[in-house]
């Protein structure tokens, strides 16, 4: 077999199964919901087309593309590999930067336990026993950011793609800064929240060239590379979300996503844990290229940060400064990962290491692929899916339901339109608005006494936003209004048909 196939067998192999040990949540789930809408809308899934939320701008219009793509000509499936792919380029882009300062050969002993490390730091089994032993905000320790970011979620969306500044890290510690300028720019391409951090990379390796004693027209020359490559994203950007309306602004910072845009409900105690990470990985690569890029890209995020807090910009919040901690944190862990890897190399037996090592890529990997399966049963015994899947057959054209707003997977199991709900939104100014009027009238209606929803509501939602039917929660059992005709009810869930003239 040709050394370069064994190569290319080998990286894939290895990344596979790094992205099993790292498990993976069902379709649809979480933010997936949110990012798939356009692709899945434009594939013509259904009837999203009528959704009102598939009419709004997009904000990631290339992942978008990437689903239509897939939904149309692969099967949905196929997302899960792709996770997978991603997951390859995370795990082997850390492992060449390690390489950079330790020995770290598949072959040799140490690089055998750098892999063990790095499989059972990203491992399902780690992250469960760290929600369930210190808190859920421990469980990404060792991988995600601040402020709940991460690059490698629990399943595909735009901001797994961030996995590409890490390799842009690897390209130009390799000495590939066009490779790196490219990778940076695909990252921010796909998800645009990664422009800043993009910029900040750039702002780096400029510095980088300048202590490699580059020329200056070397270094504006890398600058105006950089900047030409994500000119398309920027002007579309520009052109669809700005200028940005300020009370939209307001409600996605401290309506919709404090916990990722405001620094007094995301700085606590694994947020200086993860600084202190960090640190103690600039100590360790203090004298290398890597800790130059790492401070760089830190001192920004910090600076800006701290700008954010005290101007307390909404407009600086939703730009998400700290992301840049999603590629230092991984970042820090694989140099400390290195440093631990050579200093148990040389202290522990080789055979009872190799044994050790091949236990907890095994255990870790099979955790992973167990978690991935639990979650998928877990998905099928939820109290709401009798009513998602008798919606998904029984919805016609022209139907759009009124859903309780935390029903979060109904629109895409199902391929029904909905009025709205809490987590997809929309992120051009007057759209925003329009989201949070509807969600305002779903708080009103949706209540746990049934003796406080008004029945008149109804009115408003069929004449307003379309509704033809109505989703009713456990809660909400036994609710009579005028118009509402039941046609579904499972014990837990209820669908009713909307008569517009009661």
């Amino acid at each position: 077999m040709p050394a370069r196939l064994r190569s290319v067998i080998s990286y894939l192999a290895w990344g596979m199964l790094f992205g099993l040990t790292y498990a993976q949540s069902p379709l649809y789930t979480s933010n997936q919901n949110q990012y798939f809408l356009h692709g899945l809308a434009q594939a013509g899934v259904g009837h999203l087309t009528e959704d009102w939320l598939a009419g709004t701008a997009d904000p990631t219009p290339v992942f978008s593309g990437l689903v239509a793509v897939t939904a149309r000509y692969l099967h949905p499936n196929a997302v899960y590999v792709y996770f997978l792919l991603l997951a390859a380029v995370y795990y082997h882009s850390l492992r060449r930067i390690a390489a950079q300062f330790f020995n770290l050969e598949p072959s040799s002993i140490a690089g055998g336990v750098f892999a063990a490390l790095l499989f059972v730091a990203h491992s399902a089994a780690l992250r469960f026993a760290l929600g369930r032993g210190i808190g859920g905000i421990w469980e990404y320790a060792f991988d995600g950011g601040v402020a709940g970011q991460r690059l490698l979620g629990d399943v595909l969306q735009p901001s797994a793609f961030g996995v590409l500044l890490l390799l842009s890290v690897q390209q130009q510690l390799e000495g590939h800064s066009r490779r790196a300028l490219v990778a940076a720019a695909l990252a921010a391409t796909v998800h645009p929240t990664y422009l800043l951090v993009a910029g900040s990379l750039t702002t780096a390796y400029m510095l980088d060239s300048v202590r490699q004693k580059r020329r200056l027209r070397e270094v504006l020359q890398t600058a105006g590379l950089a900047l030409l490559l994500v000119v398309p994203i920027l002007i579309y950007v520009g052109q669809t979300f700005l200028p940005a309306s300020a009370e939209a602004q307001r409600i996605l910072v401290s309506f919709r996503l404090p916990a990722h845009a405001v620094p007094a409900e995301w700085f606590d105690g694994s947020a200086i844990a993860k600084l202190a990470w960090i640190g103690l990985a600039l100590y360790l690569a203090r004298s290398s290229r890597l800790a130059g890029v790492m401070a760089v890209s830190l001192g920004i995020g910090v600076g800006l940060t701290l700008l954010q807090v005290g101007l307390n910009s909404d407009a600086l919040a939703l730009a998400f400064p700290w992301r840049v901690s999603t590629i230092l944190a991984p970042l820090a862990t694989a140099v400390l990962a290195g440093a631990a890897a050579g200093w148990i190399a040389t202290r522990v037996r080789g055979r009872v290491l190799r044994v050790l090592v091949g236990l907890a890529i095994g255990i870790s990997v099979l955790s992973g692929a167990a978690a991935t399966g639990l979650q998928a049963i877990q998905r099928e015994a939820a109290p709401e899916r009798g009513v998602l899947e008798f919606v998904k057959t029984a919805k016609a054209p022209g139907q759009v339901y009124l859903i309780p707003p935390r029903l979060q997977d109904f629109r895409l199991v199902t391929g029904a339109p909905i009025v709205a709900d809490f987590k997809s939104i929309p992120y051009r100014g007057d759209e925003v608005l329009d989201w949070y009027e509807r969600n305002r009238l779903l708080s009103f209606f949706y209540r746990d006494q049934i003796s406080e929803i008004d029945c008149g509501l109804l009115d408003e939602f069929a004449n307003s936003y379309g509704a033809t039917h109505v989703v009713l929660e456990p809660d909400q059992r036994g609710l009579v209004c005028p118009g509402l005709e039941p046609i579904y009810d499972d014990g837990q869930y209820s669908v009713h048909r909307l008569d517009r003239q009661g």
